[in-house]
């Protein structure tokens, strides 16, 4: 495991299964906002060419990228 991999894991913790806001995250991490968001492109670009790999069909992830 790379140093930053754990941040971003608590990081889409926060984003995604807790459903916090960046910047409470970027708080909370003690991270900028703009780390936050590139920990969340990282996560969401990962998950989608993995759905697509994995053949998924109609794949859309709209409540990732808002």
């Amino acid at each position: 495991a790379k140093v930053g991999d754990f941040e971003r894991l608590q990081c889409a913790e926060l984003l995604f299964v807790l459903g916090w806001p960046n910047r409470d995250a970027a708080a909370i991490l003690g991270i900028s906002e703009q780390a936050v968001a590139n920990h969340k492109y990282f996560v969401v670009s990962k998950l989608k060419t993995a759905a697509r790999d994995a053949r998924l069909t109609d794949v859309s992830l709209p409540e990732l990228t808002s």
